[in-house]
């Protein structure tokens, strides 16, 4: 039994079970991610990329395709390996992709900002592929529209499940049924997701009149809030565990000011 105040406000996701896994966790919840988020989501992408660059070769093309499939695959992998220790081989490597992604959503939201300061100039600017027997001289694709439309849709997909994991990674962080070493990986996955969750919305907001540098500020703080939870769990894990005590620290802290800010309102 532990002393009185002597842990933070319980989150526990699971209302005290002892036997039940959160939902976050299960296989069913992953592979709903999967089809959802990175099958659905990374085609997506793939139009969009493809759209950006322009005229796009067969040879680029299959190396696009090539590109979505492995990263798929390797989520895929990544499922099957959780809770092994091959399963920081294929988290490393996932998290190194995401890095991309997360300079691509700030360079995403950069030019829709300098689109909009230049009021629509650039926005004007379209290529036109002759698709034939299809869409003749007729087919003038403009590619600033699509492929925005193509970026808040992959964001509108991924918003979701960003959201749901960062309240079930907070959630488990507080788990008095965990030990503090999971507790502070959660912690830890749980600040990434929130950063996720901002560049998602983020890139959303960037469609919205006048949303622009609420865009901005999301997706930097995002990406701030990721990166750092990245290179945090990977320093903390690469160390043996040295920053545990200090993730400890912060994370009890957060519970405490959690706690306080509750007994105010209750």
């Amino acid at each position: 039994m532990h002393p009185p105040g002597s842990n933070p406000p319980s989150l526990n996701p699971n209302g005290g079970s002892a036997d039940s896994e959160p939902f976050g966790e299960t296989l069913a919840y992953k592979m709903l991610e999967l089809s959802f988020k990175d099958v659905i989501g990374g085609t997506l992408s793939y139009s969009a990329g493809l759209l950006e660059g322009g005229t796009v070769t067969a040879r680029q093309g299959g190396a696009g395709y090539a590109n979505f499939l492995f990263q798929l695959g390797l989520k895929g992998i990544d499922i099957g390996l959780q809770d092994t220790p091959y399963g920081n081989l294929t988290g490393l490597a996932l998290d190194g992709l995401g890095a991309k992604g997360a300079y691509d959503s700030y360079k995403f939201i950069v030019q829709r900002n300098t689109t909009s300061m230049l009021g629509g100039i650039s926005a004007q600017r379209s290529i036109s592929n002759s698709v034939q027997g299809v869409t003749g001289a007729a087919g003038a694709v403009r590619v600033p529209g699509i492929v925005t439309g193509l970026n808040v849709g992959v964001a509108a997909i991924s918003l979701p499940f960003d959201m749901y994991n960062t309240v079930s990674q907070f959630r488990q962080a507080y788990d008095s049924r965990l030990g503090e070493d999971k507790q502070n990986e959660k912690f830890v996955d749980g600040i990434g997701s929130l950063g996720s969750t901002f560049m998602d919305a983020g890139i959303i907001a960037s469609v919205i009149p006048g949303g622009q540098p609420i865009a901005v500020a999301l997706v930097v703080t995002g990406g701030v809030l990721w990166a750092g939870s990245r290179l945090v769990k990977w320093s903390n894990k690469a160390s043996g565990g040295a920053l545990s005590k200090g993730i400890s620290s912060v994370r009890k802290g957060i519970g405490k000011a959690i706690g306080w800010m509750k007994s105010i309102f209750s």
